[in-house]
């Protein structure tokens, strides 16, 4: 997490703003932060997440599933297990929430191949907006059943398992500063030369559904909450299918279980922290995710929700450190230690073990959930 405006008071635009943001920025004044990540990551023509290859070694982050077959593997075997408790559907979706290079389920679909019954129901849906890494996804995952979702109303009907790993991090949020008993929201200015960052004059309760009163009622001046609406909307209509048709699903991200009342708006490009001003379309723009939030919007559309967990305790229950082993046992020196150097990134409290953790939902079909 960034201290909240530490890094960003003097924040400029040294990159060139793109015309679609100018306009919306001359012509409706200072806008919410919202609005410029709905613009930044998903204008048709200069989005950030509309072009380009963000995802992978040398490029702008790293995702698990590109650090080690293992995290993929780990999946499929709690895909296996959730779909056997479901009774192994025949037929039924398997949905990945912006799935990158396609690595992921790739790794996933390839350990599952011991289950031929699994690989003869699934029916593999991706939901991406990036046309570039579309063709990527369909290039490296090679299933006869994938098809693109653009629009989660129109999945089919069947019991589902849904996976998304760092996607909820880009969701355009909102976000507030405590003044007083009410609240006043960041927004981003432009002066003709350059972007910066400014508060709405305006005082303002906040949003329905967001934080209750007798939470944040007693902390201080300057405490800062980010929400998503964004995020809201994918879960709950995510937990409406898992209710109506099976199945179940697991978020896993970067970001709290409680509110720490810090800004966690930060900038990612090229392997490293950037102000989100900078370069906006060509810097990755991210946020920490609020797991206690997805919890109750799950909860909310009667779906059986349990408690987050570490991404380290999470690999360690499903078996990592067997397939570890596993992998280990007729491989060169170097290659083992390899393998010891990615068990410790993903797990460990130094790595990604600790700040990613994992939320898994399931429907009311799926025995012993």
């Amino acid at each position: 997490m960034i201290p909240f405006f530490k890094s960003w008071s003097k924040a400029k635009t040294r990159g060139q703003i793109f015309p679609s943001l100018k306009t919306i920025l001359q012509t409706e004044g200072p806008i919410t932060i919202e609005r410029y990540m709905e613009t930044v990551l998903h204008d048709a023509e200069y989005g950030y997440y509309k072009k380009g290859e963000p995802v992978g070694v040398g490029r702008d982050f790293v995702t698990a599933p590109e650090i080690s077959q293992m995290f993929g593997e780990i999946l499929g075997f709690w895909c296996l297990d959730t779909w056997q408790r479901m009774g192994s559907p025949n037929p039924f979706v398997l949905l990945e929430l912006g799935p990158g290079n396609g690595t992921m389920l790739h790794d996933l679909l390839t350990f599952t191949q011991a289950v031929p019954a699994f690989h003869k129901a699934v029916h593999v849906r991706l939901f991406e907006a990036n046309m570039t890494l579309r063709e990527k996804q369909k290039r490296r995952i090679n299933d006869p059943s994938l098809q693109f979702c653009e629009d989660l109303s129109t999945l089919e009907p069947w019991p589902t398992l849904v996976l998304a790993n760092e996607f909820f991090d880009t969701m355009p949020l909102r976000q507030f500063v405590k003044e007083g008993e009410l609240w006043r929201e960041t927004r981003i200015a432009y002066d003709g030369e350059k972007m910066f960052f400014a508060m709405d004059e305006k005082l303002q309760s906040l949003p329905e559904g967001t934080l209750k009163k007798e939470f944040w009622a007693k902390k201080e001046d300057g405490w800062v909450y980010e929400t998503s609406a964004a995020a809201r909307n994918f879960a709950k209509q995510i937990a409406r299918h898992i209710k109506t048709c099976g199945g179940g699903g697991l978020f896993i991200d970067y970001g709290y279980v409680a509110p720490p009342g810090e800004g966690s708006l930060a900038g990612w490009r090229q392997g490293d922290f950037e102000d989100i001003l900078t370069h906006p379309g060509k810097t990755d723009v991210t946020a920490d995710v609020d797991f206690s939030s997805l919890c109750r919007w799950l909860d909310e559309e009667g779906v059986r929700v349990i408690s987050p967990v570490t991404q380290g305790a999470f690999l360690s229950e499903w078996g990592i450190d067997a397939r570890a082993a596993f992998l280990a046992k007729s491989v060169p020196n170097r290659v083992r230690r390899k393998i010891d150097e990615t068990i410790h990134l993903l797990t460990s409290s130094d790595g990604m073990g600790e700040l990613w953790k994992v939320l898994a939902f399931y429907g009311p079909s799926v025995r012993g959930a």
